[in-house]
């Protein structure tokens, strides 16, 4: 918390030394090489917190850096296994899609994006994911919709990052 992020390492390094079957330590530390952009580092941190404790947060974890890695099978496989232990996690949920849509099984990923769409309408990156869905599976006018309905409730900062500009009506 105070930014400290190198000195932050090495204590979590220093406590997986100590006691190599503390998991909350290795995916302490895993996030922090996952900061550093040290992704194969946070997977072997992951994995092995993986392996002491199957709960949601090392599924997850392992989850997400191996989506950045675009190893999306795996990554896909690991949020099923966070959804079977937390049903109603909606991140979970779309990082699923999100691989899903990575490895073309856009009808899949459309019907999971649907489904969290109905539960939070307001949300513009899941519009914007139903966009990609649609692209993949060719129905442009679907696509248009979605992304017009993402342009729409994206803030002013996502749009400049995104370097879009908001339509003047």
């Amino acid at each position: 918390s105070q930014g400290l992020l190198d000195e932050a390492m090495l204590e979590f390094k220093r406590a997986v030394e100590a006691d190599p079957r503390i998991a909350t330590a290795r995916n302490a530390l895993g996030n922090h090489y996952r900061r550093k952009g040290l992704l194969t580092k946070a997977a072997d941190e992951y994995r092995c917190a993986l392996h002491l404790n199957e709960d949601f947060e090392s599924c997850y974890n392992l989850g997400r850096v191996l989506t950045e890695l675009e190893r999306y099978e795996e990554a896909a496989e690991l949020y099923r296994r966070c959804i079977k232990l937390e049903t109603d996690d909606p991140s979970a949920q779309y990082e699923l899609g999100y691989c899903l849509c990575g490895m073309g099984k856009y009808a899949e990923a459309l019907k999971l994006f649907k489904g969290l769409s109905e539960a939070h309408p307001d949300d513009w990156e899941l519009h914007f994911a139903l966009g990609d869905c649609y692209i993949g599976l060719e129905d442009y006018p679907g696509a248009i919709t979605e992304l017009e309905r993402a342009l729409t409730g994206a803030p002013e900062e996502a749009l400049h990052a995104a370097g879009g500009h908001r339509r003047v009506e």
